[in-house]
């Protein structure tokens, strides 16, 4: 019974302990510890089934066997002797299939947004959807601009290039709100005419910038400037709400000013750069697909060359690819047809189901 039971028991640990490594290949380290942790966990319960187990089960009182009985299931054997006697209704059946599940695999949408992990009537999305719908956005974005020099943010050219860009970003859909210094600096030019709409500006002249600053930080507290410019005004920070924390929404706007610079450059000296949480999730999810990508198609070679070396046999190898590859495949058609969008929690348990 046990020299029986070996082969088996080891391949099924082997193939589940690889699929699960194969996470090690992710750009990601809290993914990678835990596909190696799972895969050492695997092989050292294979391992005590193999030793441990055996040895205890020395230790009980024989009993009296049970009869095995042979009949089976009788449904898997009506499946088998439907899939002989109508074998090739079964092939194109099971073609039509294999074609409209790679169909709903191109419907697919990558994108993630850690609120959605949540169902709607969850307090965290209703909060949220309020929220987004009372104020300019919750989830907040950076664009940095760094000079080359000290006090280049108090140029008027970039003075001037930072409005534009709050212009345009706040011309977006998705963009509820920007705030920047120079928002600081019209507003005390606007104020220190007796609120008159034409001094609604900013100044044309960098010393007039420079005071203008300097009064707004001696009528308030000394770090009030902070979040929006550095202590030696080299580098200004655009803080953009968005309305949604959708990856796909932040790609989009993301592009969208990309475009816009493309057109309207950037003053001399002076580079531009997204930062913020909402940013950070589009590389975060950039290295998830990659490397869950890889983990997917990593595992299912080394799960074939394990068949190979179980089965002595390229063909029935593949063969036995077959059922984990269809319903790999089947199961992201499903996905995509039910508008399920590929986030962070489907791509590692696809990855886990193939191991399993």
């Amino acid at each position: 019974m046990f020299e029986e039971l070996m082969k088996p028991m080891f391949f099924t640990s082997i193939t589940t302990a690889v699929a699960f490594s194969m996470l090690a290949w992710a750009d990601i380290p809290p993914v990678k510890a835990f596909g190696l942790f799972v895969a050492f966990g695997v092989m050292i319960a294979w391992l005590h089934t193999m030793t441990v187990i055996p040895a205890m089960l020395m230790l009980l009182r024989e009993r009296k066997p049970i009869a095995a009985r042979e009949e089976g299931s009788p449904m898997l054997a009506a499946m088998g002797r439907f899939s002989l006697s109508r074998s090739k209704l079964v092939v194109v059946v099971g073609a039509v299939l294999t074609v409209v599940a790679i169909y709903g695999v191109t419907t697919l949408v990558v994108n993630d947004n850690p609120v959605k992990w949540f169902k709607k009537s969850h307090p965290i999305r209703v909060a949220d959807n309020v929220l987004n719908d009372l104020i300019g956005g919750t989830y907040i974005s950076y664009l940095v601009l760094e000079g080359q020099g000290e006090e280049d943010m108090k140029r008027p050219d970039v003075m001037g290039y930072i409005e534009g860009l709050q212009e345009h970003l706040e011309s977006l859909e998705l963009v509820g709100k920007t705030t920047s210094v120079a928002d600081v600096v019209k507003r005390v030019n606007y104020v220190l005419h007796d609120e008159d709409k034409t001094y609604d500006v900013l100044p044309d002249a960098r010393e007039a910038i420079g005071q203008y600053l300097f009064l707004y930080l001696m009528s308030s507290k000394p770090d009030e400037l902070d979040n929006m410019v550095d202590y030696d005004f080299s580098k200004a920070n655009i803080w953009v709400q968005l309305r949604s924390g959708d990856n796909r929404d932040m790609t989009s706007v993301v592009d969208d000013l990309a475009r816009f610079m493309e057109a309207n450059p950037a003053p001399d000296g002076i580079s531009v750069q997204w930062s913020g949480l909402p940013y950070l999730n589009i590389t975060w999810q950039q290295l998830m697909v990659t490397g869950m990508l890889k983990a997917t198609v990593g595992s299912w070679w080394v799960i074939f060359v394990l068949l190979i070396v179980q089965f002595r046999s390229f063909w029935w190898a593949a063969v036995g690819m077959l059922p984990l590859g269809f319903s790999v495949l089947f199961t992201y058609g499903l996905i995509g047809f039910a508008g399920k969008e590929y986030d962070m929690p489907i791509a590692v348990c696809s990855t886990l189901a193939l191991g399993i």
